[in-house]
């Protein structure tokens, strides 16, 4: 079964307060703040690198030439004769 505790039970907790503006910074224990790279165990983070090959030798990096397009209805005939025999 489980456990309930009573609110008379239950250690007063007190709700956690964010230090004044004004207030004295806490004394510097050497630990660094863990929005620091170095406090992170890897260290500094090594940017990405990106792999370049060089082209090989007789590529052509303009596009190739479209091919001659077929003239409209040139294949019509060669449709129209291309049916089932039952038609």
């Amino acid at each position: 079964m489980g456990t309930w505790t009573r609110a008379d039970d239950a250690a007063e907790v007190a709700p956690p307060v964010r230090p004044a503006a004004d207030a004295v910074p806490p004394a510097d224990d050497g630990v660094p703040p863990a929005d620091d790279p170095a406090a992170r165990t890897g260290g500094a983070p090594r940017p990405t690198r990106r792999v370049t090959t060089r082209p090989v030798p007789g590529y052509d990096p303009a596009a190739p030439p479209e091919p001659a397009r077929h003239r409209e209805g040139e294949n019509d005939v060669r449709l129209r004769g291309d049916v089932p025999p039952h038609w």
